[in-house]
């Protein structure tokens, strides 16, 4: 029974690393040999043929008269290449019919000019073969030092640009440290001078308002009111680009816990006219529990704010479980966002509801997009003017 053909020791794979180092040999690899040593080469091997033939052809009962020059013309066409290997065949077929033919060359019969003919027809076509594999041969080797010489290429360049990368790298995120801190800075000195207009402004109203009249006092009212929302916007953005920067671990969170506790402790979702249904059990999810209680108490505060004022605000939430994912649905009766306005509400500083009598900035919605995206979740909503609007965020499902 024949062995399987991966496992006898001439297969194809065992003798590939034999076969480099011998095309990668002199004796195979042989360049371009010059002109004058093509025909000294050719010259000296049909000397040592002819000189053979005559020492050794009665010893040997060699009566063929091309039989030793076939061997001269084949080293001369491997070692001095076609040049050598084509003069080598001239040179033999002149010393054969000089030496070893009886009749003059031009009372040769039928037979011997056959001979002749077929001797030099072989010769060239050996000449041809030799120099077509041995160009092959050149060929190979040019393009695997080519591929050789663009792999170092490559390499230098991806370690050169490695080094820049890291480079710039550090580079930015010291300019990004940079901005961090100035930021932060004119943030904190910007609160400042806001605070005074406030406490100024109060000072004006408890110590002079006997005499300031009605239209002073709401002058100074409306000054307040604009230092408390510049200082609130600064806030937002404070919060909006901690959200960018956090750090983001993430883990399995129970949402309903979460949710209980925005519930009961944030002021701005605690009102007495809101109603939450939560519909139990909430699927747990992968994320981080400070970035979803930042987006909850967002969520929740936009779903008990956006009501018309006659209304009782109810906010339904639940989940939904599909292909590994939880979706999280926070659902109001409140006064509805535009289709056309899904996508912006998301963007800084700017609002689905075109009546300002409803606070708020434009920043919330951002703050949650930033920081559901840093979880590798989605955001979306469903809302029509009027009928409600239903936010939803979706992350990875965890394990119960």
């Amino acid at each position: 029974m024949l062995a399987s053909s991966n496992n006898t020791p001439f297969s194809r794979s065992s003798l590939s690393p034999l076969w480099q180092r011998l095309a990668d040999s002199p004796v195979v690899l042989v360049p371009e040999k010059p002109l004058l040593f093509q025909i000294t080469f050719a010259i000296l091997l049909v000397s040592v043929a002819s000189l053979s033939r005559y020492l050794f052809g009665a010893a040997f009962g060699i009566t063929s008269v091309f039989l030793l020059y076939h061997p001269a013309v084949l080293i001369a066409a491997w070692y001095g290449r076609v040049g050598s290997g084509l003069i080598a065949t001239g040179l033999s077929v002149i010393a054969a019919t000089l030496l070893w033919t009886e009749p003059p060359l031009w009372h040769l019969n039928v037979h011997d000019w056959a001979t002749l003919f077929l001797f030099v027809l072989i010769g060239g076509f050996q000449c041809l073969l030799i120099e077509i594999f041995q160009r092959a041969v050149f060929a190979q080797k040019r393009s695997k030092d080519d591929l050789a010489e663009a792999r170092e290429r490559l390499r230098r360049y991806a370690e050169d640009l490695e080094l820049r990368v890291q480079q710039r790298t550090i580079e930015l995120s010291q300019s990004v440290l940079e901005l961090e801190e100035l930021s932060y800075t004119l943030v904190h000195d910007l609160r400042a001078p806001l605070r005074a207009m406030r406490s100024f402004a109060e000072i004006i109203e408890q110590d002079y308002g006997a005499k300031v009249d009605e239209q002073g006092k709401d002058y100074l009212r409306r000054i307040r009111e604009a230092a408390q929302r510049m200082d609130e916007l600064i806030r937002d953005v404070l919060a909006f680009s901690g959200v960018s920067g956090q750090q983001v671990l993430i883990d399995p969170v129970d949402i309903e816990e979460i949710l209980n506790a925005v519930i009961r402790d944030y002021p701005q979702v605690r009102m007495q006219h809101a109603a939450f249904t939560i519909v139990s059990p909430l699927h747990k999810v992968h994320g981080n529990r400070s970035l979803l209680v930042q987006c909850l108490s967002n969520l929740l505060a936009n779903a008990v704010k956006f009501v018309p004022a006659e209304s009782k605000a109810l906010i339904r939430i639940w989940t939904d479980s599909v292909s590994g994912k939880v979706r999280l649905n926070i659902q109001d009766n409140g006064i509805g966002i535009p289709e056309e306005l899904h996508r912006k509400v998301f963007e800084p500083f700017q609002r689905g509801h075109l009546d300002f009598g409803y606070p708020g900035h434009g920043i919330g919605l951002a703050i949650v997009k930033k920081a559901v995206e840093r979880m590798n979740g989605r955001v979306g909503l469903k809302s029509q003017p009027g009928q409600g609007s239903t936010f939803w965020i979706e992350l990875l499902a965890a394990a119960e």
